[in-house]
């Protein structure tokens, strides 16, 4: 293990001593978020950031009383880039991008990467009737409930 690694674990245990459980969490969090975003590093070498991201785009989604709406960051992707499947529960996202790098010998390094994410609504969804847009990088993908077999039932309340 590099010297930068232990550093970074010695004062993560640390650490821990003058945080609270939801501090950390929420610290977790963040460093996910940073590494997901492709802006963290999951791996260290003497001192040098090595590996890779794990790049996935932020989704985000609410569902409210007749439509389930999917949020994802899509800025920088092109249309060919990102594909969704609907299935009655949620939907599979699948994105993909292509990394450049120039190494410090000046070569350039291509690689593509590839996320996927499934997103379980919650709910039943008519598949038949999703639809996405993209506006200003945001995907806003509308998946309207499947109201077939639904009942929305009377209750008798006594006090």
């Amino acid at each position: 293990m590099s010297e930068e690694s232990e550093r970074f674990l010695r004062d993560l245990v640390d650490g821990a001593e003058r945080l609270t459980a939801h501090e950390m969490v929420e610290s977790f969090e963040e460093a996910l978020a940073a590494i997901s975003s492709g802006h963290g590093t999951i791996a260290w070498r003497d001192g040098e950031p090595i590996g890779g991201s794990i790049w996935q785009p932020k989704v985000r989604w609410h569902v409210d009383t007749r439509t389930a709406h999917v949020f994802v960051d899509v800025a920088g992707l092109d249309k060919d880039c990102v594909s969704i499947e609907a299935r009655s529960r949620g939907l599979n996202l699948t994105f993909r991008r292509v990394k450049e790098k120039v190494l410090s010998e000046g070569q350039f390094h291509t690689h593509e990467e590839v996320s996927q994410r499934s997103v379980d609504l919650g709910v039943e969804i008519d598949v038949a009737a999703v639809s996405a847009s993209v506006d200003g990088g945001i995907m806003h993908i509308r998946c309207p409930r499947d109201t077939k077999g639904l009942k929305v039932v009377d209750i008798t309340w006594e006090e």
